[in-house]
């Protein structure tokens, strides 16, 4: 049985290696687009309740600690604690779709 014999540098970089292939998906942020209307949204203004049909796309980020940053702020809110905080937000509001673009 022979033995190889490798440097600190070497069995560094392979330690680095072995840990970046071993790490799961999960483990880095995912993106995602989320397209939204605000449908249930009332007004009494006939062009606001218009408006309100339309499609809206947001570019959004879930980390691995769950929290959920959106592209720019939507009602004063940008980042949500969890996935499920962002879902109940906007289906209170109307109708949303989310496509995940890592996959």
């Amino acid at each position: 049985m022979s033995t190889q014999h490798i440097s600190s540098d070497e069995l560094r970089a392979r330690m680095q290696a072995a840990m970046v292939a071993g790490q799961k998906k999960r483990d880095v942020p995912r993106r995602f687009e989320l397209t939204f209307n605000r449908t249930r949204l009332k007004s009494a203004n006939p062009k606001t309740r218009l408006d309100y049909q339309v499609n809206e796309s947001l570019w959004g980020v879930l980390f691995p600690t769950g929290v959920v940053m959106l592209e720019r702020p939507y009602v004063n809110i940008n980042a949500f604690e969890t996935f499920t905080d962002l879902c109940d937000h906007f289906a209170a509001i109307g109708t949303y779709t989310v496509t995940w673009l890592d996959e």
